[in-house]
């Protein structure tokens, strides 16, 4: 049987003791029993747990990596982690979702990629609930979980880290061997022995780490990084931690940015051999995938890099160089090159004793600021913080110019409405909403300018007939007048003359005539 026939018979399996059978040649890794065989990953038995991280590096050791799905249903399958109470044999607990990738090994020499799930049938009824790991658990029966298999993928490079294999540990190390012995011998006697991995495998150690074998199986160009030597120093240093779980996902995705497969260093490095040499002693990941977006995005040279380093510049220091150097002026040209950007750098600091750091916020503060205003941003200056203040009170005037512009057409005087002694109406300007805070002494002037131009809120105001100028009550109304948010007099002070209620209830007897009005329409 080929291996696509194999995973195609995987989804007729209805649990996962029947998938672990079918993918180990008939044989259920998780029920066989012999001094060779070890369980991890498991809470029923924790004992095995701390054998197995000591056996790893056994090659002969049959070690069974249960998957979390099914260490979560056999060790929460009966009992509720939270208030230790016996639901029944015949219960399973069920998170709401785990989809972790799951690995198979074929024998193509090809490695493919799943999701697995256990879910119930359409209609189960939940019999209890519970937390566990912040994630909700739903209890069923047993004969209501099914197995969710999604679509096999194929994969030449696996990435996602520590994902759960469908073989045990020897089916790995034999295929391994088997496919690439070279690199099998380099693990198993390089590799392995290195004295910076000697806590990998340490069940008292901290960081807890452990090789990840599908990521080295799938990327052969590790043993040549592993070999190679720049500057002195034998190893990527950045791989001590990238080939074990201690990793990320997004340190994985910088990788296959910064790395491609082969034997050889023109083929494995996607940077200039030149920047590597800059690079080869930096453990982090971030900084060489800093380096990159400098020399494919913004085009630096090998000059303006070591200008950098002699700078001594931070992984940090270059992502802000970057969101400078993607910025653009209204037409559409940059504002800075790598190398401008520098000597601006070096300006500001011998001239005005600002430093990198601050130098770079202040310059990207100015140029959003800029934007704010609908304006570029002048640097041809002898005083940044001047530039970066002057644009400031710019982005304020023309924002405020903006709102004003808004509040006008937001006017429609829709609910004014005039009854005896008083009458309503709409704030008209940014100015009339000035006015009406300063003699209410209220927060209108400070906080509703935005919200009445965005048509988030409705402010009128309630005089008398009589003085019209003189400021009585505030009312806020919802967007659609239906409601009143709330209605002050001077100082937020309660309205409590009969006179001025009863006027705000004919006000809003009229404003839902006038929405029942327009509803017909």
């Amino acid at each position: 049987m080929t291996t696509k026939e194999l995973l195609q018979k995987t989804y007729e399996c209805k649990t996962l003791e029947d998938l672990y059978t079918l993918l180990n040649g008939g044989v259920n890794p998780l029920l066989a029993r012999g001094e060779d065989v070890v369980y991890y990953r498991r809470n029923q038995q924790r004992s095995a747990g701390l054998l197995a991280t000591e056996l790893e590096e056994l090659d002969k050791a049959n070690l069974i990596e249960v998957p979390f799905t099914i260490e979560l249903l056999q060790t929460y399958s009966r009992w509720d982690s939270e208030t230790h109470r016996h639901l029944g044999d015949q219960t399973v607990g069920l998170p709401e979702t785990i989809n972790k990738p799951y690995v198979y090994f074929g024998e193509d020499g090809e490695a493919y990629q799943t999701t697995i799930n256990i879910v119930p049938k359409e209609g189960a009824i939940v019999r209890h609930e519970s937390l566990y790991r912040n994630s909700k658990v739903k209890f069923y029966d047993e004969s209501d979980a099914v197995l969710q298999i999604e679509k096999w993928k194929k994969m030449t490079r696996i990435s996602a880290v520590d994902p759960t294999c469908l073989q045990s540990k020897r089916v790995l190390i034999d295929w391994y061997q088997k496919k690439n012995p070279y690199g099998y011998k380099w693990f198993t006697e390089d590799l392995r022995n290195r004295p910076e991995n000697k806590d990998i495998y340490n069940p008292w150690s901290r960081r807890s780490r452990k090789f990840d074998l599908p990521f080295i199986m799938t990327h052969p160009e590790l043993e040549q990084l592993s070999k190679m030597t720049f500057n002195g120093a034998v190893g990527l240093p950045l791989l001590q931690d990238l080939v074990t779980t201690h990793t990320t996902d997004s340190d994985r995705i910088m990788y296959e940015r910064l790395f491609k497969p082969g034997t050889k260093a023109s083929d494995i490095f996607v940077l200039p051999m030149n920047f590597i040499k800059v690079l080869w002693n930096k453990d982090d990941i971030k900084a060489w995938d800093s380096m990159r977006k400098m020399v494919q995005l913004r085009n630096c040279t090998i000059d303006d890099i070591l200008q950098c380093e002699n700078r001594r510049m931070r992984t940090d220091d270059y992502r802000k160089i970057d969101e400078v150097l993607r910025t653009k002026k209204l037409d559409g040209t940059p504002y800075f090159s790598f190398t401008t950007l520098l000597n601006y750098l070096g300006k500001i600091d011998v001239n005005e004793a600002i430093e990198r750091e601050e130098g770079l916020v202040l310059i990207k503060d100015t140029i959003v600021m800029a934007r704010a205003a609908n304006q570029d941003a002048n640097f041809d200056t002898d005083s940044l913080k001047r530039t970066h203040d002057v644009m400031m009170r710019n982005a304020r005037v023309y924002r405020n110019e903006v709102t004003c512009q808004k509040i006008l057409e937001r006017c429609t005087k829709k609910y004014n409405f005039q009854s005896g002694d008083y009458f309503a109406r709409q704030i008209e300007s940014y100015e009339d909403l000035i006015d009406e805070g300063t003699q209410q002494q209220n927060c209108l002037r400070y906080c509703y300018a935005d919200s009445i131009a965005n048509g988030t809120t409705l402010i009128y105001v309630i005089r008398k007939v009589a003085d019209p100028n003189h400021s009585l009550i505030s009312v806020e109304l919802s967007p659609d007048g239906s409601t009143v948010r709330q209605q002050f007099k001077a100082y937020n002070k309660p309205v409590i003359e009969k006179s001025q209620l009863d006027f705000i209830e004919k006000w809003n007897e009229y404003r839902e005539e006038v929405n029942n009005k327009d509803f017909v329409c």
